[in-house]
């Protein structure tokens, strides 16, 4: 999705950055991609958390990859932010946006669910957030610590 939108975007003649956190790299690096180019951000993990537990923290806060996007939006200075996630990046993000116009685009739940898809650790279906759903997170959490995924 997001390569197909970078690439109709700057056919039509804007000037196209995909930002994206990567736990390959260990400093900011940018390359041309054809029509547009991407912008790859250290994504560190939070000392002393690893597995499921240091992937659910580094959602919300990832100082590295928040690093990495103040310094993107100082350097390209965009008229638009389009976020499709930020799952293993920082949720940060979007306030650190400021005053720039921000789009949001939602491919799943995520937002609203812990688990991405609105569905329970036994297989029910979930109406939505409520004092349950920190239990489906720990569940989860416990569940993938213990595949040891």
């Amino acid at each position: 999705y997001t390569w197909s939108l970078a690439q109709a975007l700057a056919a039509r003649g804007h000037t196209v950055t995909v930002f994206y956190p990567d736990t390959t790299v260990t400093a900011d690096t940018r390359e041309e991609l054809g029509q547009h180019a991407v912008w790859r951000a250290p994504a560190a993990p939070a000392p002393g958390l690893a597995g499921p537990l240091g992937i659910f923290w580094r959602t919300f806060r990832n100082p590295s990859v928040e690093h990495s996007y103040r310094r993107a939006l100082a350097e390209l200075r965009p008229e638009v932010v389009h976020v499709q996630h930020v799952q293993e990046g920082s949720a940060r993000i979007l306030a650190l946006t400021g005053s720039i116009p921000l789009l949001i685009t939602l491919h799943d739940f995520w937002f609203r669910c812990a688990v991405a898809n609105l569905v329970r650790p036994d297989g029910s279906r979930c109406e939505g957030p409520s004092v349950a759903c920190a239990d489906c997170s720990v569940k989860t959490l416990t569940v993938c610590s213990a595949s040891g995924d």
